[in-house]
């Protein structure tokens, strides 16, 4: 995991030094613990997602979810991290 290897963190940093050189954004995918999301942010990432965002949603309960309250944007630096309240 990124949190736990100097080797994986390297990988992240590198590939995201490489997106903000080409003027692209990066989304990290897969965001389940809050470390995670943390060493995201110290890296510069741009967005996240994964079950710490939300869990999937089946489409019966899809459309409630879109047609409740709006999702919450919560800043973190420059990482950017939907979820719902």
């Amino acid at each position: 995991a990124m949190t736990e290897s100097e080797r994986d963190r390297s990988v992240v940093a590198s590939i995201i030094d490489l997106a903000h050189r080409l003027d692209l954004e990066v989304t990290a995918e897969g965001v389940e613990t809050p470390a995670t999301l943390a060493t995201l942010r110290d890296l510069g990432c741009d967005y996240a997602q994964g079950f710490l965002a939300g869990r999937p949603r089946d489409a019966d309960h899809l459309e409630e979810w879109l047609g409740g309250p709006p999702s919450r944007l919560t800043r973190t630096g420059r990482l950017r991290l939907i979820e719902k309240p």
